[in-house]
C-alpha cells in the first residue's frame, strides 16, 4: 500500500499485513497533506492512531464497527467523518480506563447512529 485515503476502504489483507508503524506513517501522511487543521504537538499522532485502530477493527470485522460505519455512511456521513466518530467512542473508552462492555459499545454506536438520523 502506497497511500491511505479514509474515503476508501483499504484492502483488508494488505492493511493487516502491514506493521503498525507503516500504517501510522500512511495515515499521518494523509492528514499532513489533506487536512485543514493544524495539529499541535503530538495531536496528529493521536488522531492518526485512532484512525489506524478503527481501520484495523474494520479489516478484522470487529463486532459492530463495520455495521456502524455502514449505517453512518448511509446517513450521508463521509467515511472519514464516520471513522472519526467511531474513534471518539474508542478514545472515550481508553480515557475512562475501565473499558466498555459489549452492551455499552452497542448502545454508544446506536446513540451515534440515532444522533446522525436526528441531525439529517
Amino acid at each position: 500500500m502506497e497511500c491511505y485515503d479514509p474515503a476508501e476502504a483499504p484492502n483488508s489483507s494488505s492493511w493487516l499485513a502491514m506493521s503498525t508503524e507503516e500504517k501510522l506513517l500512511l495515515v499521518i501522511g494523509y492528514f499532513q497533506q489533506h487536512n485543514d487543521v493544524d495539529f499541535i504537538g503530538d495531536a496528529i499522532n493521536v488522531h492518526s492512531s485512532i484512525y489506524v485502530l478503527i481501520e484495523n477493527q474494520l479489516a478484522e470485522n470487529t463486532q459492530m464497527i463495520p455495521e456502524t460505519l455502514a449505517a453512518l455512511v448511509q446517513l450521508n456521513m463521509s467515511r472519514e467523518a464516520a471513522i472519526g466518530a467511531i474513534g471518539r467512542i474508542a478514545l472515550e473508552d481508553m480515557k475512562g480506563g475501565i473499558g466498555f462492555t459489549s452492551e455499552q459499545y452497542n448502545q454508544k454506536f446506536q446513540d451515534l447512529i440515532f444522533s446522525q438520523i436526528q441531525a439529517g
